[in-house]
């Protein structure tokens, strides 16, 4: 992310974490790149870190809901012209 805003390479980011040591390469993004981040939380505990209650206008906060995922997700098994195609159970999410 710093990288690639160091080079103006976005004009917005995506971090998908919950961990508040993305505070700094966030911050540094948003004020020295004038690129906004968005933050999506895939777990149920908020990081008050990464979502500080003034966020610029150009940046968002949202948690990731788990039945949103679901409902994203493919089939377990799918077919093509070559056969099926199934999920390995370790890639299932949980009903």
């Amino acid at each position: 992310m710093l990288t690639d805003g160091f080079r103006a390479r976005y004009d917005l980011a995506i971090v998908i974490s919950n961990d508040g040591d993305r505070k700094l390469p966030v911050e540094i993004a948003r004020q020295e790149f004038n690129a906004g981040v968005g933050i999506i939380n895939p777990h149920s505990t908020r990081s008050y870190a990464l979502s500080p209650h003034n966020l610029p206008a150009n940046s968002f906060y949202q948690r990731l809901q788990p039945r949103r995922l679901r409902k994203a997700q493919l089939p377990i098994e799918l077919h093509d012209a070559e056969g099926l195609i199934r999920c390995p159970k370790t890639g299932a999410l949980p009903k």
